[in-house]
């Protein structure tokens, strides 16, 4: 038996009691939810935070709507460090490390993860891959990659005497995926300790190109796996000469087979579904702003499956894709793993799990056992339907992803949609755009940055910059921004085939680079400098 195959078997096996519960309690969502509330609270009564607010007496998600109050990063900050400091802040229960994440208005959060929280995240994790397994069993088979991003030197902004940051995704798992990262992953999590980029994409592309079991693809960012994936091609000349040299006849074996494949490969016949035969699945963000990405790596990837990641944040996992849903595509609540509560934008009002209405578009507020209580994570998602009581969500995006400088009320889902059709009428191949604004000027205007491939002629940028600034007047109150002159017309740059990879440099100064999201609507910043205008 290879060693893959009784791996992959055995972590299916340990996946099965979490699958099983969740299938069995899909009709139970309000028992299950109100269960783990009661849990939690009783658990964290006497932390600081539940004397506060009365964890002890309270019985009913009732009680808790009324006594514990929706709150974002600033409001509980202070606890979280003092949680950092080994104090029973948030939790009874030790803080293991401070994961880092992007912040809307600052720089970096810090989001403490317990035993408990990791243990929440499993939940998640197993009936994911569990049914993943059941529905593509040569997965057990081969070999697995899970998103690894350069190492970057964090600095807390407060004392802490835990550790700032997990090494790779495999330590969500715990034990498990300490070993699994040393007998079934591509890529050793030590890489992502490599805090120079060129460094670490290099070694990551080798250990990948020298794996020709590799059967699952795990990254968050679509857009990361494509810019991996251009620059293995710039650096094929050595990456097969290191492949020759380093395994013997096996390397040799592999480095020939390699070159002849890109030999065969052209501009539309990419060589990567040769390069890894074995390669089923692509999971990734496919909602919101990464739709564009995930159809382009669909395109270079043609017979792999592209699985929607659903909706996994650092500080909670929401949702996952389950083959047992009534939809294509679809990803249930995650309704095991945390409390959940959702804000009905267009009335203010805050629902349970088990009040949603299809159709409605919600803000998602948790409650984890890392300590965090009735906290605004700030994703938009819709309500597509239900699996027996089980909610059925779809991803829209962040809920302050919009601009706002005079009075147009630009929301991202809107611009994206501007952007697709506007770039589908000019410039067929373009493979990356955003949209910020510029207000140091008067009036202040927007910039259309787009990179539009290679066969394109830079004439047509003034006729972009028109149809995209008719396209966003299809917005009421951009138009009237626009019609009383608050607001200068639209500008068109085209860029570099580079910009991208500049775009995730400039993004991952406060974050991992593979846990940037594309943004195709962004706020104020040097854009002109940083993404390297063509014209």
């Amino acid at each position: 038996m290879q060693t893959p195959f009784l791996i992959n078997s055995l972590w299916k096996l340990w996946c099965a009691p979490r699958a099983h519960f969740f299938d069995r309690n899909l009709s139970k969502v309000e028992k299950v939810q109100c269960d783990y509330l009661q849990r939690l609270l009783r658990k964290n009564q006497n932390s600081r935070y539940g004397r506060v607010h009365g964890f002890a007496n309270i019985r009913s998600y009732s009680e808790y709507q009324s006594r514990v109050p929706v709150v974002d990063y600033a409001d509980v900050e202070d606890f979280i460090w003092e949680a950092a400091q080994g104090g029973s802040a948030l939790t009874r229960e030790k803080i293991l490390l401070l994961e880092p994440t992007s912040g809307t208005q600052s720089g970096s959060k810090f989001i403490p993860y317990t035993a408990t929280l990791r243990s929440e995240f499993q939940k998640g994790i197993a009936p994911w891959v569990y049914h993943l397994f059941r529905r593509f069993p040569e997965l057990k088979s081969g070999t697995s990659y899970w998103s690894l991003s350069p190492s970057l030197t964090q600095v807390p902004p407060r004392e802490s005497r835990v550790p700032i940051g997990f090494d790779s995704d495999s330590r969500y798992l715990g034990p498990l995926g300490v070993w699994m990262d040393r007998q079934l992953f591509s890529v050793p999590s030590r890489i992502a300790k490599i805090e120079d980029p060129d460094r670490f994409f290099y070694l990551t592309a080798l250990h990948l190109l020298r794996d020709e079991s590799l059967s699952l693809v795990s990254v968050w960012n679509p857009g990361f796996w494509t810019i991996l994936l251009e620059k293995i091609a710039g650096w094929k000349e050595n990456l097969l000469r290191d492949i020759q040299e380093g395994q013997s006849s096996s390397g040799s074996r592999r480095a020939r087979h390699l070159e002849s494949e890109w030999g065969k490969s052209t501009e539309d016949n990419p060589p990567w579904s040769r390069i890894w035969p074995r390669l089923r699945v692509i999971s990734c963000w496919r909602d919101g702003w990464a739709k564009v990405p995930s159809e382009r790596l669909q395109q270079l990837f043609p017979g792999v499956f592209i699985q929607p990641k659903g909706l996994i944040a650092t500080e909670a996992f929401v949702s996952f894709p389950h083959e047992g849903s009534p939809q294509s595509g679809a990803n249930l609540l995650a309704y095991p793993c945390h409390f959940f509560e959702f804000i009905d934008v267009q009335t203010g009002k805050i629902y349970p799990a088990w009040k949603l209405v299809a159709g409605e578009t919600y803000s998602v507020v948790v409650t984890t056992g890392g300590g965090l209580y009735r906290y605004r994570l700030r994703d938009l998602v819709s309500i597509t339907g239900f699996k027996d009581s089980c909610p059925i969500l779809r991803f829209i995006a962040k809920e302050d992803a919009f601009s706002d400088l005079t009075g147009e009320k630009l929301a991202t889902e809107f611009v994206q949609k501007c952007g697709e059709r506007v770039l589908a009428e000019c410039v067929t191949d373009s493979l990356f755009f955003l949209l910020a604004p510029e207000p140091s000027e008067t009036p202040p205007f927007y910039v259309f940055y787009f990179y539009p491939g290679e066969k394109w002629d830079i004439g047509n940028l003034k006729e972009i910059a028109v149809k995209m600034d008719e396209a966003l007047a299809e917005n009421f109150h951009y138009r009237l921004c626009r019609r009383l002159g608050q607001l200068g017309a639209v500008r068109a740059v085209s860029l570099y085939s580079d910009a991208e990879t500049r775009y995730y440099r400039h993004k991952s100064r406060n974050s991992k680079w593979g846990d940037v999201k594309w943004k195709v609507l962004e706020q104020p910043d040097r854009w002109t400098e940083i993404l390297g205008p063509s014209g």
